[in-house]
């Protein structure tokens, strides 16, 4: 995992496999849990992106695709997810995602907004 392709809150997985929230991205390639602790990057990895993660998240299931705000489509096919978005003028975007925190910058990117969880629990 590469910091460059982090920001903060993003949901990764540390040396341990233990989810931990990104809360700062210092120099050197660093990632900043809390106040004490912070980790290289190249010891992070991504939290797979699941069909559970899209149902916490608000994403309404119709078949094999998923759908937020109406315009935002997760299609899963064999075993993987491919984000879909189709702007008003006719534009599309599609992109294959493997982890959540992938799908956390894109919609960020797209919408100005965190995705939120229906309930205070991490997955």
């Amino acid at each position: 995992m590469q910091s460059e392709d982090l920001r903060i809150g993003n949901w990764i997985l540390n040396h341990k496999g233990e989810l931990e929230t990104v809360r700062a991205i210092g120099m050197n390639e660093y990632i900043w849990f809390d106040k004490e602790r912070n980790l290289l990057d190249k010891l992070c990895k991504g939290l797979k992106l699941t069909k559970q993660h899209l149902i916490d998240f608000n994403f309404e299931e119709l078949g094999l695709a998923f759908v937020k705000n109406d315009s935002i489509i997760i299609w899963i096919e064999n075993d993987k997810f491919l984000f879909y978005l189709k702007s008003h003028n006719g534009t599309e975007i599609k992109r294959y995602i493997e982890y959540f925190h992938e799908l956390q910058n894109l919609y960020f990117a797209l919408t100005g907004e965190e995705l939120e969880l229906k309930n205070e629990s991490k997955p």
